[in-house]
């Protein structure tokens, strides 16, 4: 399955949320190669999300003003424990 384009987020920018879909019926492409890939660049501290506010999923209110305020510059990550 390929990425489905959902949303965009705020004017101007060009974020999107994608899904796919590796492991269909039938599927045969080997993910070792990516995950190690991946894992390498973890391991290394490349990979930057930029997280700028995170806290518990009680937060969500707390999250949202601060985006919408215009006073979150970068990721908002919401803990689901």
């Amino acid at each position: 399955m390929e990425g489905i384009r959902i949303a965009r987020f705020g004017p101007g920018y060009d974020r999107t949320i994608t899904r796919f879909f590796l492991l269909a019926d039938g599927a045969t492409h080997d993910l070792a190669p990516d995950l190690t890939w991946l894992s390498e660049q973890i391991a290394t501290g490349r990979p930057d999300p930029q997280v700028a506010w995170r806290g518990e999923w009680t937060g969500l209110g707390e999250a949202a003003e601060v985006r919408l305020g215009r006073r979150l510059h970068g990721k908002a990550v919401l803990d689901v424990t």
